[in-house]
């Protein structure tokens, strides 16, 4: 089913099926709007797997939350900002796990040294060290978030703190210690 064939019409009465319990009706929301979600999220992600997770996570968010979702307007336009919303946190997410994969490299080679490279490591440990050290901010965050491997919504959790403030914290820490670094090469 081609999304230009299905009318805004057909979409909000398949939806009202959907939410009523009809599978069936999910079905043609499926057919209806695959191939343009799919395609919108490949120009925002330039990866056609990344695309095709993208529209499967809208897809189950929305079979997940039918008996909650209302869609009063545009069937089409919700799934649209929809896609685009999961397509620019799947960016965000990367960028963070890229973030937190070379932090973390960066932690277990300075920690995980071999004998052969004992005295660089060792330089390169203490510098490290010393750039946390030098670090007069508040470090529990990053702590929890580098060294425990906790995720920032977990973190938030546990400190009762919103998400956004971990994630300013373990930035702030972050870019003292580079700037500590970079002060010190």
């Amino acid at each position: 089913m081609d999304l230009n064939l299905v009318t805004e019409n057909q979409l909000k009465e398949s939806f009202k099926d959907f939410k009523a319990g009809n599978d069936q009706a999910f079905t043609v929301l499926y057919a209806g709007l695959h191939k343009a979600l799919l395609a919108n999220a490949y120009f925002i992600l330039k990866d056609v797997q990344l695309a095709e997770d993208a529209v499967q996570e809208v897809f189950a968010a929305v079979w997940s939350k039918r008996d909650k979702l209302t869609i009063e307007t545009n069937i089409k336009g919700y799934f649209f900002i929809a896609i685009k919303n999961e397509c620019l946190n799947m960016k965000r997410k990367s960028k963070r796990t890229i973030l937190r994969e070379n932090m973390t490299s960066l932690i277990e080679a300075v920690c995980n040294y071999r004998v052969m490279d004992v005295l660089e490591n060792k330089e390169l440990r203490k510098m490290l060290i010393d750039a946390y050290k030098a670090v007069k901010l508040k470090k529990i965050a990053f702590d929890k978030f580098y060294l425990e491997g906790l995720s920032q919504k977990e973190i938030a959790a546990e400190l009762g703190q919103e998400e956004v403030t971990v994630r300013k914290q373990i930035s702030r820490v972050v870019k003292k210690m580079r700037d500590n670094l970079n002060g010190n090469l």
